[in-house]
């Protein structure tokens, strides 16, 4: 097993868990996905949580703290993953959404582009 997950994968991941247990669940459609991105939402507050309860030095340098902190970004990744089953969304249509993001962020970052009033107003505070 490789040490780094493909979006592929997190998606079997996700439909062979849906298949197992998914009659006791809501179904992953398109009409429930709001609901995985809130669960998304709660995990994020989880990691929240160990980041001000244990700190960012505790996150570096001790394993426990630093396993439950990476546990609660799985948590999230997998309601994120959640979300792109119910809306139907390739790795394909993400890989390609995530790497023209990336371009256009080195390009508005870099100076080549206009800086939206949000980015502005950003730096200002």
């Amino acid at each position: 097993m490789s040490n780094n997950i493909s979006i592929d994968r997190m998606l079997e991941i996700k439909r062979e868990l849906n298949g197992t247990y998914g009659k006791d669940w809501i179904p992953l459609i398109p009409e429930n996905g709001h609901y995985s991105v809130l669960w998304a939402i709660g995990e994020i507050g989880e990691m929240i949580d160990v980041i001000k309860k244990k700190g960012h030095k505790s996150i570096m340098e001790d394993s426990a703290v630093r396993d439950d902190f990476v546990k609660e970004i799985a948590d999230v990744m997998s309601y994120l993953t959640s979300v792109m089953v119910c809306y139907d969304i390739s790795a394909e249509e993400l890989t390609t959404a995530y790497e023209e993001k990336h371009e256009y962020n080195m390009r508005r970052f870099s100076g080549k582009e206009e800086k939206s009033s949000y980015a502005e107003n950003y730096h200002k505070a």
